[in-house]
């Protein structure tokens, strides 16, 4: 065949709208190559017997307003009333039932419990933090005291013996002099080392 895309497309060919048509397409291939024989037969596409139409509306209406509803449907289905196509519109009132009105008490939010609950939960919280700080502070200058006067209440409590004492001594007196000359200090302890 001929090749494209146009030959690829099945072509129905649709009879106008008060007549009656067919169409048939034969095709025959031989190939006498490998005995075989194809046969291609395509028949006019569906065709349409009769057409019904049936239109429900929800409310009363006249005979004329009835006939120009069936006119319209007719025009946009397309019936050919030769052919028996039919319209049927029925205009009835649908059953609606009516809604209960159920007295509906206003709900609001309660802005006054969420007050109360907001101010409540803001005094806990601030109450778990002021605890919390003071733990921290009480901990920080616990640990100063403990240090600072362990020395102190170690040297109170315990008798010492002389040599400890002169110990004792030596070591404020070399702390005093680290802090009161740290240059000579450093020169010291570099002697010490360069000796060793």
């Amino acid at each position: 065949g001929i090749p494209g895309t146009d030959t690829n497309i099945t072509q129905y060919r649709m009879a106008a709208p008060n007549q009656q048509s067919t169409y048939e397409k034969n095709e025959r291939i031989v190939n006498a190559e490998i005995n075989k024989i194809e046969e291609h037969h395509l028949k006019q596409g569906p065709t349409i017997d009769r057409i019904s139409v049936s239109v429900v509306i929800g409310q009363k209406l006249s005979a004329a307003e009835i006939a120009q509803i069936e006119n319209s449907v007719a025009a946009t289905v397309g019936t050919v009333p030769e052919r028996g196509d039919r319209i049927a519109v029925l205009s009835r009132e649908f059953f609606i039932e009516e809604p209960v009105d159920i007295p509906s008490e206003k709900v609001s939010f309660p802005w006054k419990w969420a007050l109360l609950v907001g101010v409540i939960s803001l005094s806990l919280f601030g109450g778990l933090y002021y605890l919390a700080r003071r733990r921290k502070q009480e901990r920080i200058s616990s640990v100063d005291l403990l240090v600072g006067d362990t020395m102190e209440q170690t040297a109170a409590v315990e008798e010492l013996s002389p040599e400890e004492q002169k110990r004792r001594e030596r070591q404020e007196f070399i702390e005093q002099l680290a802090k009161e000359n740290p240059g000579n200090v450093v020169a010291l302890l570099r002697t010490w080392m360069a000796e060793d």
